[in-house]
């Protein structure tokens, strides 16, 4: 895949990153519908080095038709397969998905071979999918999801050592511990993306509410998110909203959101994680769940 086939590709990378010590680093990358995203992390110095995203031509959802299945996975191959050193062993890597269909049950209560059925309670179940569970330890809960068998098999070619992660549980392990003794015991989590919000909240320091909502314009996005709020009845005037994922500081998501909520933030990367010189002047929270440390 040449660069006049991405929609756009952004790269950030220090100096100190070197491209043939890929052993000595971790590595996430997040497959997301619009393309894929990537930090390098390196644990000998606990400094993220690099962060690089590519924008696909079209949008494609992770889990919809084998059509779609199969156009996403052939673009991610080709970028893959032309990348300088992704192919490269790494010391970790963690492959993030990004999928609507997912759902959370207590740790105290799943067995394994229930899966199946977890998931089927609140989602369809394609011929296709192939589902997975991720340990939330901040949740005690286990995150079940389900991802094309096509784009886990494109996954795999490139990351077969790859611990399988749903983008979800990410979020809920980076802020979990960052806000169990904060001075924001409630607040709500806004993480946008193309065509999708992730809403969760937490209450007394734990977490009591974590979804999904299709969403085609910031109308949306802001309607779902006050939704919540009704529902939790969590007071805009006094319950704080983080912003992070696919937004801008400004645009008309922002300006919406500070309409109707009083204490509004941009969320920041963990402050345990340290960027290096070149990746400051980024919007962080645009890549909250890429720049965890501890995953």
């Amino acid at each position: 895949m040449s660069e006049t086939d991405l929609i756009s590709h952004t790269q950030l990378y220090d100096r100190l990153f070197e491209p043939s010590a890929t052993k000595n680093y971790n590595l996430s990358i997040r497959f997301q519908p619009d393309g894929l995203s990537f930090s390098v992390f390196n644990p000998a110095d606990k400094k993220f080095l690099g962060l690089e995203e590519v924008k696909f031509p079209i949008r494609t959802p992770l889990r919809s038709t084998i059509l779609s299945d199969n156009i996403y996975a052939t673009h991610c191959t080709r970028f893959l397969s032309n990348h300088p050193w992704l192919r490269l062993p790494f010391n970790k890597t963690n492959a993030l998905f990004t999928v609507k269909q997912f759902t959370l049950v207590p740790e105290i209560i799943f067995k394994e071979e229930n899966t199946t059925d977890y998931l089927a309670l609140v989602h369809e179940i394609l011929p296709g999918d192939k589902l997975y569970n991720s340990l939330c330890r901040w949740a005690e809960a286990r995150l079940i999801f389900a991802v094309s068998r096509t784009i886990m098999e494109a996954a795999n070619t490139f990351f077969p050592d790859a611990r399988i992660s749903h983008h979800m549980c990410a979020l809920i392990e980076t802020l979990l511990p960052r806000f169990k003794h904060s001075s924001f015991p409630s607040a709500l989590f806004l993480n946008v993306r193309q065509g999708f919000s992730d809403i969760l909240a937490i209450k007394n320091n734990g977490l009591v509410f974590v979804n999904t909502f299709e969403c085609h314009s910031s109308e949306d996005s802001v309607y779902f998110l006050l939704f919540v709020m009704e529902q939790l009845q969590a007071n805009p005037e006094q319950w704080p909203v983080f912003i992070s994922g696919d937004v801008m500081e400004n645009d008309q998501l922002s300006q919406l959101v500070y309409r109707y909520v009083r204490n509004v933030h941009f969320l920041d990367a963990m402050e345990n994680g340290k960027t290096a010189f070149a990746l400051e002047g980024m919007n962080k929270y645009r890549f909250v769940e890429l720049l965890n440390p501890l995953l």
